[in-house]
């Protein structure tokens, strides 16, 4: 899963382990490449799944759907 901010400057990328057990989502800054865990859930029993994530119309935040429920992580931009 890969979305890029309106503006092209930040992406965001999911990832999974195991069955899934595990989901998390990094801010990805285009221009340095720094890399930044904005979220992440682990599960000892049953599964977890991210089934999408979009970055919000300013970047500001990340809203994602997991499993039933729509979140939101909000971002921290470097000043």
């Amino acid at each position: 899963m890969l979305d890029l901010s309106y503006d092209g400057n930040l992406a965001i990328t999911a990832g999974l382990r195991g069955a899934p057990t595990a989901v998390w989502l990094d801010k990805i800054d285009i221009t340095t490449g720094e890399r930044l865990r904005v979220y992440e859930k682990s599960v000892e029993h049953g599964q977890v799944f991210l089934h999408s994530a979009r970055f919000d119309h300013d970047a500001k935040s990340v809203v994602f759907l997991q499993d039933t429920e729509t979140l939101r992580a909000w971002l921290h931009r470097p000043s």
